[in-house]
């Protein structure tokens, strides 16, 4: 309706603007909803976990489990997995690695853990790392190589682990591969007790030393 001067009125004006602020609408739904369905494939959201999660040791018998998804694509998720492993010793540390005068400690131990793989690429180089939980420390040796030999094996040890709990971080050491991978990790905890152990005799013939008695006798 046209007011006395031949000018629109408000209302008119209103009703007119509405088919194209419909048609904006439109358009900005249909945008965000092709955004929507690219995210999937432009971030990567298949995330992997260790099969089981987590375990422990206390030297009676090997402990296994899995790494899934380690590596991949730049981009994609899954580069890396995590196991916590938990050390029973038989005693506490303080009296398992008590001090002895010949051996050094009265006891010793090992934490190894074995990791195997069904993929020679170069690129499928595979590395572990542990922290303590207790108090967040990065412990422990690794044979992390930068390329993969085709050998598909990498090993860590923790020399005289605690009674603990440890987190396990199985990763690709560039970051990311041709494609990820399953890992199977095999853990064994080896104990000594240095103290018990007979010093051996020297071999007959060979080089030793001779015990005197300071001051010599008379």
């Amino acid at each position: 309706m046209r007011n006395t001067n031949g000018r629109l009125s408000l209302a008119d004006r209103a009703c007119a603007s509405r088919p194209s602020a419909t048609r904006t609408r439109r358009v900005v739904l249909a945008a965000l909803a092709a955004v929507a369905a690219a995210l999937p494939a432009v971030i990567g959201v298949d995330v992997h976990a260790a099969t089981p999660a987590k375990g422990s040791i206390d030297g009676s018998a090997q402990v296994s489990w899995d790494f899934n998804g380690i590596g991949g694509p730049t981009g994609v998720a899954g580069s890396g997995d995590t196991y916590d492993l938990t050390v029973h010793l038989p005693m506490p540390d303080a009296a398992f690695y008590a001090p002895d005068k010949r051996t050094g400690t009265v006891h010793a131990a090992v934490l190894t853990v074995t990791l195997t793989w069904n993929d020679t690429s170069p690129d499928q180089a595979v590395g572990l790392a542990a922290t303590d939980d207790a108090d967040s420390s990065v412990v422990g040796n690794d044979t992390t190589a930068v390329s993969n030999d085709g050998s598909n094996i990498n090993v860590f040890v923790i020399q005289n682990p605690h009674n603990t709990s440890y987190t396990l971080t199985a990763s690709n050491v560039s970051g990311s591969s041709s494609s990820a991978i399953d890992e199977h990790a095999v853990a064994t905890l080896q104990i000594v007790n240095l103290a018990a152990q007979v010093q051996p005799a020297p071999p007959q013939g060979a080089a030793h030393f001779d015990n005197y008695h300071i001051p010599p006798r008379p």
